[in-house]
This record gives C-alpha cells, sequence and structure tokens, in this order.
C-alpha cells in the first residue's frame, strides 16, 4: 500500500505538472458567422430571413437546448429571457446582440465547435469584423456554463479576420491580432467599400496592406479560383515576399494549385504554406476541413511564428504522432544525490518533457549529462563507466515516466547498493551485475534487479491510480521497444578514432544485437564438458550457419536500401573482417610449440606434414569454406569433400623422405588427429568463436567530404569515416544517426549529448538545425547543449534550464524559447550575457543591416 502510494504521488506529480511547451492544435479557419450578408444556418436558406422559431428548432435538434426548454419559453414568453440574456452577454463581454435569434445563431456556432472538438478558430466574415466579439463572447460564455469544470480542455481562442473580396477576384483572408481592434476597424472603413461588394484594391495591394499593417495574409479557397490578371500581375502576386499562404477547401486540387502557381513564382526558393479551411456558411460545415497548428501559447505572435516555421508547425493531415516517449523524471535525491531542489533538499527533482524536442542548458556540472546517463542506465541496464553508476546510485528515488503505444508507464530505478555508505568494490551488492558483464566496449551489464516497471492500469478515483507490476519478461520487452541508446558524439568519435566505429554502426541498424543465437550458442559450449563438445557442435552447427546466412542477408538488404537513398552523402559499408582468418584462428596455437610439444613431435603421425604444415591447411580451408563451414566438415568427417578442394598433400613444406603422404589408407587418421589437435583445448575453440561472432557484423562509414556546407555544388569525394577530420567525423555521425533513424522509421526517443561539440556554426544551422526540424515531429528528441543556435532556431518546444551550487543542481525554469525568463536564461547561459550579446549585435550591425 505504502509503494502504491508512492507510486500514485510520483505519476500525478508529472501529470499535473503546468505543460510549458507546444502542442498540436485543431484549428478551423475560416469561419462566417451571422454577421456575414450571405450567412445560411441551414442549406439554402439565409440566416437573416430566418424566423425566432426555426432558429430556436435547429438549436434542438442540434443538442443546444432541450425541447422542454423550448416548450417553457414559448409557455412563458420569450421577452423576459430574451431581455435577461442580452442584457447579461453584452454587460459581461462588452458586445451589442440585437435579439436572441442573433444569440442562438452564435450559440450554435459555439456549440458545433466545441462538439467538433476545435481548440482554435479563425473567424473571417465577409468584408466585416463585426462577428468577432460576439463569437468570442459566446464561445467564453458557452465554455463556463457549459464545460469548465467538467473536463480539463480550455475555451476555443478565436483569432480576429477578416475575408476581402478583391476587385481582381480573389478572396484574401487578413487575420490580425485582436489587441489591434480599432485599428482594424479604421482599416475597414478605410479599404472596405460595402459588406457585399469589397474593396476596389487588388489583391497584390491588399497583401501589402495587410502585412504593414502587422497582419497575416493569405488567399482563400484559391482551388476555386479563376487565376485572372496577366501573367506580370500574377508573377507579382505569388513572388511577393508578404504572400506565404494559401487556403484550400479541397485537398485534392493541392497538387493542381501548386503546379499552377510554380508557373508564376520567380526565384523562389520557399513552398507555400497550403491550410485546409471550411470557409463555413453553414452549420453542417464546421469541423470537417481542419488544419492542424503547433502553437507554445495561444496568441497572435505563436499564430505568426507558426507560419513562419509552416514546414514544421502546420499541417493539413494530423500527423501521427509517435506511440513511444518519456514524460518526465521524479527523482528524490536523499541525503547525497546531485539533483534535487534548491531551497528544500527534501522536495524532490521534478521535470516532464515534451513529446518533440528538448534542450536542457546550463552551465557546467549542474546535470544536463547526469539526466541522460540516468535515462541511459535505466533503460539499457548497462554502464561503460562505474563511476558515474555509483554518482546516479547516490539518488534515494528515481522514477521515469513513459507512454509507449498509448499506455502510461512507470520505471522505478533501485540502485543495488549496501548500506554502508562507503565507496569502493563493496559499495554495490553482489548481485547488482550479470555474471558476464564485459561487453566489447568495456562497459558492464546490470542485472534485472535495478528496475521495476509499473504500467499504469486505471484510474481508481479523481486523485488516485492502480499501478500493475509486471515481470521481467513484460519489462525487457516494453523498455527494449522504448528506447534504444543515448549518443555522446565525443564518445562515438572516440570509437572511431581507435578503430571501434562498428560498433556505433551496429547500434543504430541492428538494435547493438550481433548475431542471434550466437549468445546462446557460446553460453552452452562453455558449460560443456569435453566429451560432449564436438557432440553439441555436429548438431548445432548447421543452424547457427542458418542463422548468419539469414543475418547478413538482412544486413545487406537494409544497407542496400539506404546506401541507395544516401548515395552522395553517406554510406554504410558492411564489411566483416573475415577474409583475413588470422584474427580468431591464432587462438587454435596450431603450429608446433618446441616446449609443449617436445614428445609428440613436429610432425602429424608419420607424415610429410608438420603442424607448421597443417596451421597452414586450416588457414586456407576457412578462407576456402568459412571457419564454422570448415569445423562442420571436420566433426562430420567429411575428409573427402575438403580433399577434393584442398588436399592435405599440398602443403608440405619440406621435402619427401623416410615420412608418408597422405593416402588413402591413412587420410582418416590423419584428419581425426588434425580434429584432436584444433579441440585439444575447447575454451580456445570458443574463444575463437566467440572472436569470430565479434567480426561477423563488422561495417565502416563512407562520407562524402564536400556535402558538409552545402553551399555550392561539388563533386562527390567518399571517405572512410576513419579518414576524417574530426569536425567531418561528426558531422558524418550526425548524419548516420538522423537519416538511418528516418529511414527505419524509428520512433524511439533520441537523446544526443552536446551533439554540436566541434562543429562550426554554420554547419550547425544550415544542417543540424534543419535535421532537427525535421525529425522532432516524428520521434521526440532530448538534447543536453550549450548552443545558442540550436535552442532558439531547430524551434525546441521546451528548454530545461538547470542550475547548481556544485553541492546540488536544480531545475530553474522551463518552458519555451519565446518565453521572456526562459530567453534571459538562454542569453546569460548561451550567449555569455546580455552585455556580450549586445555587443555581437553592434558588432555585426554594419552588414546585418540592423
Amino acid at each position: 500500500m505504502e509503494h502504491s502510494n508512492k507510486l500514485n504521488t510520483v505519476y500525478k506529480s508529472i501529470q499535473q505538472i503546468k505543460k510549458s511547451y507546444g502542442k498540436l492544435l485543431k484549428v478551423e479557419f475560416h469561419i462566417h458567422t451571422p454577421a456575414s450578408h450571405d450567412y445560411r444556418l441551414l442549406p439554402g436558406k439565409l440566416f437573416k430571413d430566418m424566423e425566432l422559431d426555426e432558429v430556436f428548432d435547429v438549436s434542438v435538434k442540434e443538442g443546444l437546448y432541450t425541447k422542454e426548454f423550448q416548450e417553457k419559453i414559448q409557455k412563458e414568453g420569450i421577452s423576459i429571457f430574451e431581455k435577461q440574456v442580452i442584457a447579461d452577454l453584452n454587460k459581461d463581454f462588452q458586445v451589442k446582440f440585437l435579439n436572441f435569434k442573433e444569440v442562438l445563431g452564435y450559440q450554435l456556432i459555439a456549440h458545433s465547435l466545441y462538439k467538433n472538438n476545435i481548440h482554435v478558430a479563425v473567424i473571417s466574415d465577409h468584408n466585416t469584423i463585426n462577428g468577432f466579439k460576439k463569437l468570442q463572447a459566446v464561445l467564453v460564455d458557452y465554455y463556463k456554463s457549459r464545460i469548465k469544470g467538467n473536463t480539463r480542455r480550455k475555451s476555443i481562442k478565436l483569432f480576429l479576420g477578416i475575408e476581402i473580396s478583391c476587385s481582381d477576384y480573389y478572396h484574401l483572408v487578413g487575420i490580425f491580432d485582436e489587441h489591434k481592434f480599432t485599428e482594424l476597424k479604421n482599416f475597414v472603413n478605410k479599404y472596405i467599400h460595402s459588406e457585399k461588394e469589397g474593396t476596389y484594391i487588388s489583391c497584390l495591394d491588399m497583401v501589402n496592406r495587410i502585412t504593414e499593417h502587422g497582419g497575416i495574409p493569405y488567399i482563400a479557397h484559391i482551388n476555386t479560383s479563376d487565376f485572372l490578371g496577366t501573367n506580370l500581375y500574377k508573377k507579382s502576386l505569388f513572388s511577393f515576399s508578404g504572400l506565404k499562404i494559401l487556403g484550400l477547401t479541397s485537398m485534392d486540387a493541392k497538387e493542381r494549385i501548386s503546379n499552377i502557381i510554380k508557373k508564376y513564382q520567380e526565384n523562389s526558393k520557399d513552398d507555400f504554406c497550403f491550410l485546409y479551411e471550411g470557409d463555413s456558411h453553414e452549420l453542417n460545415q464546421l469541423g470537417k476541413k481542419n488544419t492542424w497548428i503547433k502553437f507554445n501559447n495561444l496568441s497572435f505572435n505563436s499564430l505568426k511564428k507558426a507560419f513562419k516555421n509552416h514546414q514544421f508547425c502546420i499541417y493539413i493531415n494530423k500527423p501521427s504522432y509517435n506511440d513511444r516517449f518519456l514524460k518526465g523524471i521524479y527523482i528524490e535525491p536523499g541525503e547525497k544525490g546531485f539533483l534535487g531542489d534548491k531551497e528544500q533538499p527534501e522536495k524532490p527533482f521534478i521535470v516532464d518533457f515534451s513529446r518533440d524536442l528538448n534542450c536542457i542548458i546550463g552551465g557546467r556540472g549542474v546535470g544536463k549529462s547526469t539526466i541522460l546517463s540516468i535515462l541511459e542506465t535505466a533503460f539499457t541496464l548497462e554502464v561503460s563507466d562505474i563511476n558515474q553508476l555509483e554518482y546516479i546510485s547516490r539518488h534515494n528515488l528515481i522514477y521515469i515516466i513513459f507512454n509507449y503505444k498509448n499506455k502510461d508507464y512507470i520505471l522505478n530505478f533501485i540502485p543495488q547498493i549496501t548500506g554502508s555508505g562507503y565507496s569502493g568494490k563493496n559499495y554495490f551488492l553482489r548481485k547488482a551485475f550479470l555474471e558476464t558483464t564485459e561487453t566489447e566496449s568495456g562497459s558492464r551489464k546490470l542485472s534485472p534487479n535495478w528496475i521495476t516497471l509499473y504500467r499504469v492500469s486505471e484510474k481508481e478515483s479523481l486523485n488516485k491510480y492502480k499501478f500493475k507490476e509486471l515481470n521481467y519478461n513484460e519489462t525487457t520487452k516494453i523498455i527494449e521497444n522504448v528506447y534504444k541508446k543515448s549518443y555522446s558524439i565525443n564518445n562515438i568519435v572516440e570509437l572511431s578514432n581507435t578503430g571501434k566505429i562498428s560498433e556505433f554502426i551496429r547500434d543504430i541498424i541492428l538494435n547493438g544485437d550481433r548475431l542471434n543465437g550466437s549468445k546462446i550458442v557460446l553460453s552452452n559450449l562453455n558449460k560443456l564438458h569435453r566429451n560432449n563438445y564436438r557432440k553439441y557442435l555436429r548438431e548445432n552447427i548447421q543452424s547457427v550457419l542458418v542463422k548468419i546466412k539469414s543475418r547478413e542477408e538482412n544486413v545487406k538488404k537494409a544497407i542496400e536500401e539506404f546506401n541507395l537513398l544516401n548515395n552522395k552523402l553517406i554510406q554504410i559499408v558492411y564489411s566483416p573482417k573475415l577474409k583475413d582468418p588470422s584474427f580468431y584462428l591464432n587462438e587454435l596455437e596450431l603450429r608446433y610449440d618446441p616446449i609443449f610439444d617436445r614428445e609428440k613431435g613436429k610432425r602429424v603421425l608419420n607424415t610429410n606434414l608438420t603442424w607448421d604444415d597443417i596451421d597452414e591447411f586450416v588457414y586456407e580451408a576457412t578462407k576456402k569454406f568459412g571457419y564454422l563451414e570448415f569445423l562442420e566438415l571436420i566433426v562430420n568427417k567429411k575428409h573427402k569433400k575438403i580433399e577434393d578442394v584442398l588436399p592435405l598433400n599440398k602443403f608440405i613444406s619440406g621435402t619427401a623422405g623416410e615420412y608418408e603422404n597422405v593416402s588413402s589408407s591413412n587420410m582418416v587418421r590423419v584428419y581425426n588427429k588434425i580434429e584432436e589437435r584444433i579441440f585439444r583445448n575447447i575454451e580456445k575453440v570458443t574463444s575463437s568463436l566467440k572472436l569470430l561472432f565479434e567480426i561477423i557484423d563488422d561495417f565502416t562509414l563512407k562520407f562524402n567530404i564536400n556535402s558538409k556546407e552545402m553551399i555550392r555544388t561539388e563533386r562527390v569525394v567518399m571517405k572512410d569515416i576513419e579518414e576524417l577530420s574530426l569536425g567531418q567525423k561528426v558531422v558524418a555521425i550526425l548524419t548516420m544517426i538522423f537519416n538511418y533513424g528516418e529511414h527505419s522509421a524509428d520512433s524511439t526517443p533520441l537523446v544526443i549529448d552536446q551533439p554540436e561539440d566541434n562543429l562550426d556554426n554554420l554547419y550547425i544551422y544550415q544542417n543540424l538545425v534543419k535535421s532537427l526540424r525535421r525529425i522532432k515531429n516524428k520521434r521526440q528528441v532530448i538534447i543536453a547543449t550549450h548552443s545558442a543556435t540550436i535552442v532558439t532556431n531547430a524551434d525546441a518546444e521546451q528548454v530545461i534550464i538547470l542550475e547548481s551550487d556544485n553541492k546540488r543542481g536544480w531545475l530553474s525554469k522551463k518552458g519555451y524559447p519565446d518565453d521572456e525568463v526562459v530567453l534571459k536564461h538562454i542569453v546569460s547561459i548561451l550567449e555569455g550575457g546580455k552585455e556580450s550579446f549586445i555587443h555581437k549585435k553592434e558588432t555585426y550591425k554594419t552588414v546585418l543591416d540592423i
């Protein structure tokens, strides 16, 4: 019960934390209201021609009001009720409703918008803004009276817009800051001739006027346009920098419209932002044609920013979000843990993550890498630095909350340490590590005792949840599907410098898995007695060969597809080091050793073959058949098959004399002797097989060194990663991480520590930032960084700012980069402070024209 209460506290802490990052919201563009001269409410009949009873009937049918309420109003009389409703609305929201029919018209629109789960709406009546404040008032009133308190959803945000009928028959929508309503009223009075006829001004001139007044212009329902005007006019219109948005009421027309527009664009590299708009003149048209926009906060500036970054913020089809992401981390530091609270040491360190791009920033030693290290250790149960593991284990309680396939989980990381509290070899419990602990890279595997996984099963009551503890098999399967690996760029560069880049590539394309079944085979061989060793190989070696062949084919297929798509940028080279078998055959020690073989002699039985000759024979046979294939022939006594290809007599190095050559009379005995020699030390055979399995999946990278800047087109020059400069290596590594992740549709969180290290700012802006923008809507990204360019230009959804006093690190602030406090931290931490930034600005002023 006590632990359930702790889990409940942890989960609620993350669930109820104030979200400070961008969200994807459903937007209804181009709404008409009773303020439009042609608003219909129902098909075939103008709203202005309808009677109150007709509108009331619609409100009952739509579920806005009940039949009983309508009958009561009709019985008691509408006048008193009408006066009260209108008076309340007009007083509370400073609007001027004329009658209850008009109120009902706007209420029906609000009812339909909420019913269709619209988060944001843009009103754009024909040549007027008279409906804005009325719809805004009704939306807020509807929320307060019918929704607030019953659900966590918020009131619909209404943006101020207008649809202007231009003289060249284009319909232009302008969206404005509602705080400039009075200015817009003057704008309408100045440029709009009438609500029916619109303006005598052309679309191009009106676009210019809207942008001058700080508005956002877009051509509405351009799929219905006749594209009137001369070619010169259309070139001017569609090449104008102020016009970058087009509205569509039919998505089937997008390609056709794009092709038409391209004919009139001059020197324009940016594609237009397309909106899927409703242009609704009737209730039944609402909620059917929507655009999805990522907002940090529901403000006009946030909308402007979304349009500016429309490739990453605006979607005409709802993006299918990744189905696995980290929701947050909860740490109780205890007495010795580093991450905690600044003022109250007993309080936990809590931070939630956006499911898009998170940037963790702060000075040196504030805990950025500690957070990443905790995630890596808890999910992979592997550590490369025991000191770092000890550092993490000083925290009292660690919980990681994540979502996998629409279910929430809590991963409890339980440090396996002794109660003594001292450092050294006895710091960890005896069962903290697996028996076979060392991997190729020198890291150690932790035992399953370090973690327990709970599924949030259901809500027991308003403030209490139920949790189900999962068994080890379920836990392993889930965490392996949720999290693969974090990337420390400096560590990967070190792998490249030491010739171990294959490990990094294998981690990406095979998720670190070497060869399915190889671990089982080696484990079984290690347990076998000498008498059963060869029997086991006879019975199992063929199945291993089949798996190797299948693995090789799958790997080659995956690589070929990736290489084809990236043929001028980066190539994965599958290069198993099997051509020179010495790497693993030397383990067998077949050659004559004068110390240990003195009594046995140099020769094989009484033949001209020496053991040095046999060493050469096994080497060549392995090259010819393959090592496993050769062992399979030997243990299954398929001597003739070997002899037909590689006769033993060809390996006699000395001159013929008193000894025999290999013949049919002694061949079996000679081969048996060779087999005996190979398996005289089964530990050595197992060791050779282990080395073989290590190099079966061996990879390297080739990178086009002329692709780095992409300022001008240059010839492709591919170089092996080990031949590249430090900066080129980092570029190649990041390219591999991003491009292969996209190629393989990897949706697991991407966690990177300081990707900007050893990169120049031009590359960071032109390539790294674009890569982050491109992938962040497909998979969660968590980055610890010192780069202001990444934080501000990659459009991070959340910046997590850490501070420390060298004894404890804490969360200072988190939020979207346009938050004033967050921006001050960014300037202070990443730009060297306000004075430093102002100095830079002054220095660059003459060349930047600012």
